[in-house]
């Protein structure tokens, strides 16, 4: 979940929030209007419901947002918008002797625009579609909901039900998010279905207006052409048969399944964007009938960022925000690994010792030579790994007299584009056991990232990163004493000192051991000396032993929390 920057506001927000919440009705269903409960608590909580107002004449579906006239690819690096996104819980958790069940609802605000009546039109849109969502008469809008009304369903009797937002994308002056609800409804023969819903919001924050998905491509480039062309390749990869859930299609964690011929998209495609990589995600419901999905919703997530156009909707000249700040991020882009020459899932026994190597090395085509062998594992890497362990073995098994260790070592190794910069891994993971007993017995793990500018074969180092190589420690400080500041204060009855805070961050970066460029931040590995946090925070903070505390609040350092003004990577 996504923290609110600005703690101190937490409580405008919320102020804000149920204000509109009060304001808001049941909402129209798409293609129709749905009768508002007559009883509040009909919607699972004590808000009063309002018929929805008047539709506002800008609601057109096909009244789409204006970017600007000619774009072009725009590259690698995106600017970000200067939003603050405010997640807000406000689950209903019924009585436990209560026959209604429970739902969870999370709720989401925007903060930061300068046009405050826009920020309440946009603000509102959501709570709105949330309020849909969580009206417990409302039957889920899903593929063969008649067919399962008839077998007993009944929208007010579930198991357990859902409804969040979720910001997929802040770039460009876009803002890209979903609305789900997922539940699970009984049947008359005492069975669950699960069922999902799906409305999603892409909003041009110039005019709080909907973005058409051609829109997001460059001139030069027919969007609808491209996606349909990229779906019937997703099509390509999967047979269809009597019964749509035997074969599946995925892609990075989303699933495709074909229920009837597929005949194109439409301009009003139901689509978000995610702002990790710059990929567009189709959605595919009960709109889309020649798609199905298990539980109501399906998902296909196509490259689009090399012929996007993400800046259409920035205006030169013209700042929408409170802040002046500029904000950069590096789209994550993946590395094409040739198939007939990576090694993936590749076991390699030892027989003698009863142990396996399993070796997962993708050969990608666009590293260098150099770069190239620090991710590849050679025959002379595994043969000295074998020796290495074959001698340990032999070790162990005179030291507790048994002949029954087991050993297993995993090499792995991976990498990620960002913008014009390619991070590197290689990971050895070793562990031996006594078979016998499964005890433990010896456990060792070592990890190495690199960082490189594309076709360079020298690594980088962390000073090349700053525009002020010499004191990049000065820049990064700041940022680890804010994120400590805010991860340790709330333990503390005594205030943190900021100055000591600061002191820590600079201390902490003479044990830096390596680095990592993501989309949105650098990432930071230490060794420092043992009860290192010690000299820095006050005693009544309790500090497990062997506790890695510096992954929540020194690991991922922002781009902005550092300053875009102060790296060179953009």
């Amino acid at each position: 979940m996504l923290k609110t920057k600005a703690k101190g506001k937490f409580i405008r927000i919320s102020a804000i929030l149920m204000a509109l919440l009060l304001l808001l009705g049941a909402c129209s269903k798409q293609g129709g209007e749905a009768e508002p409960p007559k009883d509040p608590e009909a919607n699972g909580s004590n808000i009063e419901i309002k018929e929805p107002d008047a539709p506002d004449p800008d609601e057109n579906l096909f009244d789409w947002a204006k970017g600007n006239e000619k774009s072009s690819f725009s590259g690698y690096t995106v600017r970000m918008n200067n939003l603050q996104y405010h997640l807000i819980d406000s689950s209903n958790r019924l009585n436990e002797s209560s026959d209604e069940p429970p739902y969870h609802r999370i709720d989401l605000m925007i903060e930061g625009l300068k046009d405050k009546s826009l920020e309440e039109k946009i603000n509102t849109k959501i709570i709105s579609q949330v309020n849909e969502f969580t009206d417990l008469k409302r039957v889920p809008d899903a593929q063969g909901i008649k067919a399962l009304q008839a077998k007993g369903l009944d929208p007010a009797k579930f198991r357990s039900k859902e409804v969040y937002v979720m910001p997929y994308c802040n770039m460009g002056n876009i803002l890209s998010l979903a609305v789900y609800s997922s539940a699970y409804y009984k049947l008359s023969d005492e069975s669950f279905i699960p069922l999902s819903e799906c409305k999603t919001f892409n909003i041009d924050l110039n005019s709080g207006k909907e973005i058409c998905i051609s829109d997001l491509f460059a001139d030069n480039v027919d969007g609808i052409k491209y996606l349909n062309d990229a779906v019937n390749e997703a099509i390509s990869k999967i047979s269809t048969y009597d019964n749509p859930f035997i074969d599946i299609y995925f892609d990075e964690d989303y699933t495709l399944s074909l229920a009837g011929a597929f005949t194109g998209l439409k301009e009003n495609q139901k689509y978000y964007l995610n702002g990790k990589n710059g990929n567009l995600v189709l959605i595919f419901d009960k709109e889309t009938p020649e798609f199905h999905s298990r539980d109501g919703v399906s998902l296909l997530q196509i490259d689009i960022t090399e012929v996007a156009a993400f800046d259409r909707f920035i205006f030169e000249g013209e700042n929408i925000y409170e802040s002046d700040e500029l904000v950069y991020n590096l789209i994550q882009r993946p590395l094409r690994a040739d198939m007939n020459l990576s090694s993936f899932d590749k076991y390699d026994p030892i027989p003698e010792i009863t142990g396996v190597i399993i070796i997962d090395s993708p050969v990608y085509k666009e590293l260098t030579e150099a770069q190239q062998r620090f991710v590849s594992f050679s025959d002379e890497d595994i043969a000295e790994i074998k020796n290495i362990f074959t001698e340990k073995t032999e070790s162990f098994r005179r030291q507790y007299a048994v002949d029954t260790t087991r050993y297993e070592g995993h090499l792995e190794s991976h990498g990620l584009r960002y913008g014009n910069y390619i991070c590197l891994s290689r990971n050895e993971i070793h562990y031996m056991s006594r078979d016998d007993i499964w005890k433990p017995l010896f456990s060792d793990t070592s990890y190495e990232t690199r960082c490189y500018k594309i076709g360079e074969d020298e690594p980088l180092k962390i000073e090349d990163l700053f525009k002020d190589p010499e004191n990049w420690k000065e820049k990064v400080a700041p940022a680890i004493a804010k994120s400590a500041l805010n991860y340790f204060g709330p333990s503390s009855s005594t205030p943190l000192n900021p100055d000591l805070m600061l002191q820590m961050g600079r201390d902490l970066l003479d044990y830096c051991t390596s680095f990592s460029i993501t989309g949105d931040s650098l990432r930071f590995s230490y060794s420092p000396p043992e009860g290192f946090l010690y000299d820095y925070l006050p005693a009544d903070i309790k500090l497990l032993e062997n506790y890695y505390y510096f992954e929540y609040f020194a690991e991922s350092i922002p781009f902005a929390d550092i300053g875009c003004e102060h790296l060179n990577i953009f």
